[in-house]
This record gives C-alpha cells, sequence and structure tokens, in this order.
C-alpha cells in the first residue's frame, strides 16, 4: 500500500511538473532595435509593441517587456496581459495610427486583466486616448505611470471597459477630457495616500470628468495636486461621480454640470470666503469677532453650524457653494427647525463668475448672542 502511494504521489508531481510551463507567464520583449521576426527573448528582442500584443492573444498569461525608447501604439486582446515598461521618463508609447489601427496609445478589447506600468502614453491621432479600455476589458494602472497629451481623453473605459488605479500617477498635455466613461467605469483606490500630479497645467476643452450613457466614476478619496483647467464635470444620461464625501474639490477651475438623470455624489458645501472655498463672494458677517461657520454632512443634506464671536451683529449673511450637484443643491437650504433664535431670515439663489450659491441673511432688533452655536439644516433634491 505504501508503495502504490508512493507511485501514485510520484505520478502527480510529474502531471504537475508537465502541466506548469502551460500555464507560466510567456515573456515577450521588445526593444526599438529589435527585429519582430526574432524570437522576443532578452538577448533577441522584437520591436513593435503590436507585434507583442498578436503573440500574447492565444496565451493565458503574458507579460511584455518593454525596453526604454518610443513605441508606436498597440491594441490587445487576451486573457492576462502585464506590460512592464523600462520607467515612464525614458518609455514613450504614441498613438499615432489611423482610427481604425493603433489611433490611442494602448487599447485593450476583451481582455480578462491588463496592466501597465512604468510608461509615458500619449497620442497624435485625431480619435486618440492615453489608455481606452473598450469591449468588457479591465486595465489596471500600475506603478510610474505618465498620461500625457491625447486628442480624446487620458482615460477612456467605454463599452463595458473598465480602468482601475491604485497608484500615484501623473497627468499632463491638453485634451478634450481627463477622465472620460461612456457606459464604461473608472474606478480609483487608496485614498488620499494616493496622489494624482496634473503637471503642467493641462488644459482640457470639454471637461476634466465626463460621464456618459451610464458611465461611473468613483475617485475614491484620492488627492489631486497641481493647476488644472476646463470643467470640472460634465454628466449627463444617467452617469454619476462618486467622490465618497470627499471635501477636495476635483480638478479643474470651472463649475460642473448634471444634466439627464445624472447624479454627483460628493462633498458637502462650502462656504464663500472660508479656507477651500471660492474666493469670490465675502466671507460671513455679522458673527461677530472670532467667529466661524463649518459644514457637516454630504451632498444631499446636512447641517450649516454658525459660531458667533464677540460682538456678533443684528444683521448678517453668509454665501453658500454647492460643491456638487451644483444644479439641484443651490435652492434648497432648509431652516425648518434650525436653532435659530431670528425671524427675519431669507435665502436667494444666484450665481457669479459660473458659481452657483444661496445667500442666507437674517436681521433683528435684537443681535445674535455671543458666543454662541446656531444651527441651519440644508437638504439638496
Amino acid at each position: 500500500m505504501r508503495t502504490l502511494l508512493k507511485r501514485l504521489a510520484f505520478l502527480l508531481l510529474a502531471t504537475i511538473a508537465l502541466l506548469a510551463p502551460l500555464h507560466a507567464a510567456t515573456q515577450i520583449n521588445i526593444d526599438p532595435s529589435g527585429n519582430d521576426a526574432a524570437d522576443c527573448s532578452p538577448l533577441t528582442p522584437c520591436a513593435t509593441l503590436q507585434h507583442a500584443a498578436d503573440l500574447c492573444m492565444d496565451l493565458t498569461t503574458c507579460v511584455v517587456n518593454v525596453n526604454s525608447g518610443s513605441y508606436q501604439g498597440a491594441t490587445f486582446y487576451g486573457i492576462n496581459v502585464l506590460i512592464v515598461g523600462a520607467g515612464s521618463s525614458t518609455t514613450s508609447i504614441v498613438g499615432t495610427g489611423a482610427l481604425s489601427t493603433n489611433c490611442s496609445a494602448i487599447v485593450a478589447r476583451k481582455v480578462g486583466y491588463l496592466q501597465v506600468s512604468g510608461l509615458r502614453l500619449s497620442s497624435t491621432c485625431p480619435g486618440g486616448s492615453d489608455l481606452y479600455a473598450q469591449a468588457i476589458a479591465t486595465i489596471s494602472v500600475g506603478l510610474d505611470m505618465w498620461f500625457d497629451a491625447a486628442p480624446i481623453a487620458h482615460l477612456y473605459a467605454q463599452d463595458g471597459g473598465t480602468i482601475l488605479t491604485n497608484y500615484n500617477y501623473k497627468m499632463s498635455g491638453n485634451g478634450a477630457y481627463g477622465w472620460l466613461v461612456a457606459h464604461g467605469d473608472i474606478r480609483m483606490f487608496g485614498g488620499p495616500a494616493v496622489t494624482v500630479t496634473m503637471s503642467g497645467g493641462p488644459v482640457f476643452s470639454a471637461a476634466v470628468f465626463d460621464g456618459i450613457l451610464g458611465g461611473t466614476i468613483k475617485t475614491g478619496g484620492v488627492t489631486f495636486s497641481g493647476a488644472t483647467y476646463g470643467i470640472r464635470y460634465l454628466l449627463a444620461q444617467g452617469s454619476s461621480i462618486d467622490t465618497e464625501q470627499v471635501t477636495t474639490q476635483l480638478p479643474g477651475d470651472q463649475q460642473g454640470y448634471v444634466t439627464q438623470a445624472a447624479y454627483y455624489v460628493g462633498s458637502p458645501p462650502c462656504i464663500a470666503g472660508l479656507a477651500g472655498c471660492w474666493s469670490g463672494l465675502p466671507a460671513p458677517g455679522g458673527i461677530g469677532t472670532g467667529g466661524n461657520v463649518t459644514v457637516s454632512g454630504g451632498d444631499y443634506g446636512g447641517k450649516i453650524t454658525i459660531s458667533t464671536g464677540s460682538n456678533p451683529g443684528s444683521f448678517g449673511y453668509l454665501f453658500v457653494l454647492p460643491q456638487s450637484r451644483m444644479t439641484d443643491c443651490t435652492a434648497n437650504i432648509n431652516l425648518t427647525g434650525a436653532s435659530w433664535p431670528l425671524s427675519n431670515i431669507t435665502t436667494n439663489t444666484a450665481s457669479s463668475g459660473g458659481h452657483f450659491y444661496n445667500e442666507i441673511a437674517w436681521w433683528s432688533a435684537t443681535p445674535l448672542m455671543p458666543w454662541q452655536t446656531y444651527v441651519l439644516n440644508y437638504a439638496c433634491n
């Protein structure tokens, strides 16, 4: 019996040894000086990214090692594909082809999983993007990625495609959009510890974030660093952005818009003139020296807390600027049930400098009490 068990164990190990190479990752190496007729080994690399993509089509797991240099874009199919560049400062992939062939730097179609790292991506093709996930493909953004100028978008997820980010990356160069979803999904993970660096003040002619056809974007609380120019977001046709209640505004220097059953799940309103909010309107008045105003809650509702200082006035005001759901939240400050001692309160909705806001003003023959806390409730439709 013991001999039989030994023989069975030997046969099992032998079978595993025979099957293992079939599931091991195939290494493909490319270099600008290589030759696509070569065997793509480290010593005799191939030349083009598209040739590497073609070889990956029939493999279970494929690793493409990209040496320093510049390459034309490619379209990948396959089950598991990893593209590993030598570093974003030395390894660039540029979409230069026609609309139907390699217009974007890296395209994934019907790929179970594709990960990119150590690359600088850009496109000069009129319909091109840097990274394009399409037709149920999933792309993961790994370490040391740089997304440069592209006519359409830096990151684009369409038709069930998904792009996942979990590491710091850099974005530069102009385009129509920074992040674009059209029946696709872009998800950012890692929270404030992950930073997206907007380098050189990129300008986005349509919007920094754009969603249509039910597309979803989740920013996961990541930190955006650097000046960015353009409309923060455009959402339509049931699309959405979820900032997970993070108070930091999305990059961009113009107000975002929501239409056609789309929605923004984001941060609470801010108070004009205070830190982190627009300074084009006066800071709160009439709350006394040393007084302060804070907001708690989310974009659907919460509380505005007024803490008076010394010598508050009998007339006061503050300007509330929603940072999300911009067109729905401004006219709906709800004072019912607020711990407010004055009956003369007015609200007025207006806009200035492209910003919607709600003005709250109050007056009375008797000033507010000093060093007291008053609460206004707000609600957004």
